[in-house]
């Protein structure tokens, strides 16, 4: 409103200024009809300072402080928000709500800094191999489709074989866990007597859930195939 209002003061037409800054008509003309009636922006809800317990009654956030400075010290000190939270309802009765604690603890400065998470699986991407032969480079993916007529998806994994383009496995059902990968793959390599060639095989997958667990890493560590991830997996 008030970019259009600029604009339409420079002279530029009154409908077009309209239309491309998308005002209503309508609050425009009761713009100009009423400009006494115009709130200021507000900023928010201003904090109240205060909470209720479980009679009704007000307890101040300097209280609520001092209950989790209790609440951290000792021997059976707790820490974590969303810990404290529970402590502060189920202790001192009281209806508060896991973002205000957040609010109180780090106004205290007894917020931990967040563990930073770690992928202990080893990311290892694909490179540009030459293959000149079969068994060694497989590609797996998994795909879902549509059952026509009774409303539900499966998923099919498949292996196939970079060299030749066969597929040498795949797996189909209403779910496709690590389980039934780990499955898949062992089914492959015993179709294909992987454990009876000389060179290393590398199995190239996208970063699904299945393919980055630990369960499927050490299964490759195992059998001795070498695991690799598509970085771009969706590029043609």
């Amino acid at each position: 409103m008030e970019v259009a209002i600029h604009w339409i003061q420079q002279g530029y037409p009154v409908q077009k200024v309209l239309l491309l800054c998308r005002v209503p008509r309508s609050s425009y003309y009761y713009r100009l009809k009423h400009p006494e009636r115009q709130q200021p922006i507000s900023s928010g809800r201003p904090i109240p300072g205060f909470s209720y317990d479980k009679d009704g009654k007000k307890v101040g956030d300097a209280r609520i402080k001092e209950s989790l400075r209790r609440l951290i010290q000792g021997p059976n000190a707790a820490f974590g928000y969303r810990k404290l939270t529970t402590l502060l309802r189920r202790k001192y009765r009281l209806i508060i709500n896991k973002k205000k604690t957040y609010r109180l603890c780090k106004e205290m400065g007894i917020l931990h800094p967040q563990r930073e998470l770690r992928n202990p699986v080893p990311r290892k991407l694909a490179n540009n191999r030459i293959v000149n032969g079969p068994n060694q480079l497989w590609q797996m993916d998994i795909k879902y489709g549509y059952v026509a007529g009774k409303r539900r998806h499966f998923y099919l994994a498949s292996i196939i074989d970079v060299f030749d383009r066969s597929i040498v496995a795949h797996h189909r059902g209403k779910v496709c866990s690590t389980g039934d990968i780990l499955r898949t793959v062992q089914k492959a390599l015993f179709k294909r007597r992987i454990h009876e060639q000389e060179h290393k095989l590398v199995i190239r997958t996208d970063n699904g859930p299945q393919f980055i667990s630990k369960a499927f890493h050490a299964f490759c560590e195992q059998v001795g195939v070498e695991h690799e991830k598509d970085p771009q997996p969706n590029a043609k």
